[in-house]
């Protein structure tokens, strides 16, 4: 891929750079451009020490709404294992999937702040975090984790 090109959703290589928003916003699409799934899943990708797509994908299925602390940690556990093993240095690209509309609700806020806070825990990197409902596809920054512990 040449320099200042936009990752394409519709098809992303292993070894291709997350450079920007844009970018992660691409990958998170293209992990979820099948039909969503009728019960909330949790998908976990994981980004190389230079942002670039390992080819990593981990879809954590029947989630509850909000995770509760003994999940948290093992999940918390489970991303840093993978970083440890196969993405040294990396980052974690956490993409949320369940059915409803495109309000960001107490559950999207719940888990981007549980997996932000495992990685504050464990030392890992989350390079971003999206909700995905059949409105599409969108970001959860930082200040919506905050808003989770209101």
């Amino acid at each position: 891929m040449l320099a200042g090109m936009a990752l394409d959703p519709t098809h992303i290589s292993p070894g291709e750079r997350v450079a920007d928003d844009g970018d992660l916003l691409s990958l998170a699409q293209f992990v979820l451009r099948d039909d969503l799934l009728p019960h909330r899943c949790l998908h976990l990708t994981w980004l190389d020490d230079g942002d670039r797509v390992t080819g990593l994908l981990l879809p954590l299925g029947a989630i509850p709404t909000v995770p509760d602390a003994e999940r948290a940690t093992r999940f918390g556990d489970l991303v840093r294992t993978v970083i440890d093993e196969h993405a040294p240095g990396g980052s974690v690209v956490g993409i949320l999937e369940r059915p409803g509309g495109a309000l960001i609700q107490h559950g999207d806020r719940a888990w981007n702040s549980m997996l932000r806070a495992q990685g504050v825990r464990l030392g890992f990197r989350v390079r971003g975090f999206f909700v995905a409902t059949q409105a599409g596809v969108r970001p959860l920054a930082l200040d919506d984790a905050l808003l989770a512990l209101l």
